[in-house]
């Protein structure tokens, strides 16, 4: 499957208590060829991943198969999904331990706040197809 017009973005805060280093290894350890930046708003600091290449999203793939959590990542991700975009929360904590784990409710859940992904694609129900396929063949 090609999907063209894919764009990742992911968020997440970083709080004052925190490393930013620390935060950004969330990040490396769910995902693949990145850049992560420090965006400073009036909401308070983020780092922020963006990305135009599927292949950003394997290391997730990986994850979903690896922990047997497929059926229930592709349930959430139906159930976020709008016409050309997904959106849904994944836990910091769990990331650091390079783990995926949804958060389905991020303001009572995730006390450090979670990583948020929005991803917007031209293809999005095949895109989700893909990451939640039962077969497997990682492209190097």
């Amino acid at each position: 499957m090609e999907v063209v017009g894919i764009l990742i973005i992911a968020k997440t805060p970083l709080h004052p208590t925190e490393d930013p280093a620390k935060v950004a290894k969330c990040f490396t350890n769910i995902t693949e060829d990145l850049h992560i930046e420090e965006e400073k708003t009036t909401e308070g600091v983020f780092l922020l991943m963006k990305s135009s290449d599927k292949q950003t999203l394997m290391l997730i793939r990986d994850k979903l198969r690896h922990q047997r959590i497929i059926s229930s990542a592709r349930k959430i991700l139906l159930r976020n999904m709008t016409e050309d975009s997904v959106k849904f929360n994944l836990n910091k904590q769990a990331a650091y331990a390079g783990r995926v784990h949804f958060v389905k409710d991020p303001e009572n859940e995730d006390f450090l706040g979670p990583i948020a992904f929005t991803i917007r694609s031209d293809n999005i129900q095949e895109l989700i197809d893909w990451l939640t396929s039962m077969e497997y063949q990682k492209k190097k």
